[in-house]
């Protein structure tokens, strides 16, 4: 019975204890703000994700009191202010909820097909995601094309495999991806994805004649110029 008794009695002494700590912190809180002008701001509480709605972020953020010379230029006080808006990025914990923070969702939104410059011609290829950047390429991005094929000596009666970059600063006008199909085992096919380039004509011509008689990959390339000479790449050149 005595060990009950003392069990019981510890319990108590711990939630007491907690309740003093907890009642101790909002005091020193106070304290800290006595002889301070303070204001309240909206500060984060929970992980906000980027593209987060401000309406839904009401539960994710709390108003809080801090003194004016800790509080950020601009800090928000009511998600009134930027209704409509969506999070720039992820929010952390403790932030001050900024207005720069937000901006309207159409400005977020890609451009999922971008104008044909004059005098030039579009092109659509079909490519797994692996040769398409994983899947990453965007309307707008510019492209090298690389094409790999085994080149047949008829004279000769050889042939040879060779890997080529045929064409740089290709521009990407639209990306679309495939409609998911299923396999006969019940398995999804690769995704793949249909890319539109603007090209003259013998760019055309090559991309197509890529695309019937050789393997293609495209390489994202910035502007300006490119590092390294390209050349014919032969098992010869692989190993010398």
């Amino acid at each position: 019975m005595r060990r009950v008794i003392a069990a019981v009695a510890a319990i108590l002494l711990a939630v007491i204890g907690a309740v003093l700590l907890t009642r101790y912190v909002q005091n020193a809180d106070e304290r800290a703000l006595a002889g301070l002008e303070a204001t309240e701001v909206l500060v984060v509480s929970e992980v906000i994700p980027e593209g987060t709605p401000a309406e839904s972020a009401a539960s994710l953020v709390s108003l809080q009191t801090l003194p004016v010379s800790a509080v950020v230029p601009g800090a928000l006080t009511d998600l009134e202010d930027v209704a409509g808006q969506v999070t720039t990025t992820v929010l952390q914990p403790g932030e001050q909820l900024l207005p720069s923070r937000f901006v309207d969702p159409a400005s977020l939104e890609e451009p999922t097909r971008i104008d044909v410059p004059e005098g030039f011609q579009e092109v659509t290829i079909q490519l797994e995601a692996q040769r398409v950047l994983g899947g990453t390429l965007r309307a707008g991005d510019r492209v090298g094309i690389i094409l790999s094929a085994t080149v047949e000596d008829t004279a000769a009666g050889t042939s040879a495999d060779v890997t080529s970059n045929v064409l740089d600063q290709v521009l990407v006008t639209r990306v679309a991806l495939t409609e998911q199909t299923t396999t006969e085992d019940g398995e999804r096919a690769p995704q793949s994805l249909y890319v539109t380039f603007a090209v003259n004509t013998p760019q055309a011509e090559t991309i197509v004649f890529g695309m019937e008689h050789a393997s293609v990959w495209l390489t994202l390339q910035p502007e300006g110029p490119l590092e390294g000479t390209s050349e014919v790449v032969t098992p010869e050149v692989i190993v010398r």
